[in-house]
């Protein structure tokens, strides 16, 4: 349930999947990336979507849903 963006938000990470993509901009608009090292300002990596998630990674995500409620 997480809100829909505005229609000119452009998150810092290319279209990558048709399929998948939507989500993820909705979760960088809704703040659930952030924390991870690649969303940081001045981070040059690119978060790789299709890699599997470290532990780290999805206990910022699982963080970040719990402080959204």
């Amino acid at each position: 349930d997480l809100p829909e963006p505005p229609a000119d938000y452009t998150p810092p990470f290319r279209d990558f999947s048709a399929a998948h993509y939507p989500w993820a901009r909705k979760a960088h608009h809704s703040g659930l990336l952030e924390g991870l090292l690649e969303f940081e300002p001045g981070h040059k990596g690119a978060y790789d979507f299709w890699a599997n998630a470290t532990r780290g990674e999805a206990c910022v995500l699982l963080y970040n849903l719990l402080q959204s409620e």
